[in-house]
């Protein structure tokens, strides 16, 4: 929320009001992963999708993480693990 102030919560399902950010998820079988965003306006609609082919990336990704984290302590994400932290 922090990049537009006008929002003020994530809801779970369909945003009711205009200071909402809805969120839906779908756990599909045999479907590595797919995740979409949208920005839908009365004027016009955005969409962002990426498709996992395979959960090999997944893997990759927590094999990076177990390597990078020997001698941290504490409580990290990925944006950590892959140097994305605004700190």
């Amino acid at each position: 929320m922090a990049y537009n102030p006008q929002y003020t919560g994530w809801i779970k399902g369909k945003a009711v009001n205009d200071n909402e950010i809805g969120i839906v998820s779908f756990r599909e079988s045999g479907v590595p992963g797919t995740h979409v965003i949208n920005y839908i306006s009365h004027e016009d609609e955005i969409t962002v999708i990426h498709k996992a082919h395979n959960r090999r990336g997944f893997a990759t990704g927590a094999y990076n993480a177990i390597k990078w984290l020997p001698g941290k302590k504490g409580v990290f994400t990925m944006k950590d693990v892959l140097h994305l932290s605004q700190d």
